[in-house]
């Protein structure tokens, strides 16, 4: 591999990370204003399961925040949390079970 190749590698997957973090802010912004939209929805007057789904859809947003701005946590729990595909996996589990339940 020249190192010309290297380079293309490595802007690859610059872009890449630059659009997953585009993505996760997308997705927090989403769920602002989904919650902002239908806050009665998202477990405000439900069963504990429905209120256990919004806050994975909460928790799940702030971590795509948390990965859109860049920002990392020190501790491991927050690291994790943070992941995009943690993030994700809680907000499509919040929305799935806000709407479906």
């Amino acid at each position: 591999m020249s190192h010309d190749e290297g380079q293309r590698d490595g802007t690859g997957a610059q872009r890449l990370h630059t659009a997953m973090r585009l993505f996760s802010l997308a997705l927090a912004i989403g769920v602002v204003a989904l919650i902002a939209h239908d806050p009665e929805r998202i477990g405000s007057h439900g069963t504990p399961l429905e209120r256990a789904f919004g806050a994975a859809l909460m928790v799940g947003a702030l971590g795509s925040a948390f990965h859109g701005f860049g920002l990392r946590g020190k501790r491991r729990h927050v690291r994790t949390l943070t992941h995009p595909g943690i993030a994700w996996s809680l907000v499509a589990a919040g929305l799935a079970g806000a709407f479906l339940i």
